[in-house]
């Protein structure tokens, strides 16, 4: 008897390991789809993925993958990243001609997702990639690890998860052993917490990015 529910449970582990490995393969299809209809409309240089991301990327993803292995490979959170390094191109591209939906992507978001789908898409103009791509910052080293927390709150959308409460929690989760290791200030994980605080407060809406075409507002 033992030895049939030992078998029935390893048939079990094989159905499911399979059914995951299916669901990543898709994924990261989509992504590959993704990267490459924008390499086919956007200037080349325009954007950077895969084996092509910058060195401080490669970076945050090897901490992020470090503190979450059972998620995914390097080479699997690395395919599914694409950096871009023309916003205005992008948002043309895309289609999002309102001015002030443009400023709030170019200015506010580091990375975001789009329908709770993978790729990922780093903002190559925030604050907080080109601090970290700087040689002479003495912020570089932080930036790098905060960006690792950016990308582990978007993996949490691109897995599915429309909540934003839910994301930022992972977010605050990756920070706080950077924290402990006294790598990234308190101050940056103090702001982050109280985010999450107005988003359970109903302060703030609770929803990810969404990035759709537009037309300016009428004068």
């Amino acid at each position: 008897m033992r030895k049939v529910l030992a078998a029935c449970l390893a048939s079990t582990t094989v159905l499911c390991s399979s059914a995951s490995f299916a669901v990543c393969q898709v994924n990261l299809d989509h992504s590959r789809e993704v990267i490459g209809e924008l390499q086919s409309h956007l200037p080349k240089g325009a954007i950077r993925s895969g084996e092509d991301l910058p060195a401080s990327l490669k970076s945050a993803v090897r901490e992020l993958v470090g503190l979450s292995p059972e998620k995914q490979s390097v080479e699997n959170l690395g395919a599914r990243l694409i950096v871009i390094l023309d916003m205005n191109r992008y948002l043309d591209y895309k289609r999002v001609l309102d001015p002030r939906q443009r400023d709030l992507i170019k200015r506010f978001k580091t990375a975001f997702t789009l329908d709770e789908q993978w790729p990922i898409y780093v903002n190559g103009e925030s604050d907080l990639y080109t601090c970290g791509r700087s040689p002479v910052s003495k912020w570089r080293r932080p930036s790098h690890l905060k960006l690792a927390a950016v990308i582990a709150h978007e993996r949490v959308h691109a897995e599915g998860e429309p909540n934003e409460a839910k994301a930022m929690t992972e977010e605050i989760r990756i920070l706080e052993v950077f924290v402990g290791r006294r790598l990234v200030e308190l101050d940056w994980l103090t702001v982050r917490r109280a985010k999450l605080a107005q988003l359970m407060r109903g302060q703030v809406p609770d929803g990810p990015l969404k990035v759709s075409p537009s037309k300016p507002p009428s004068r």
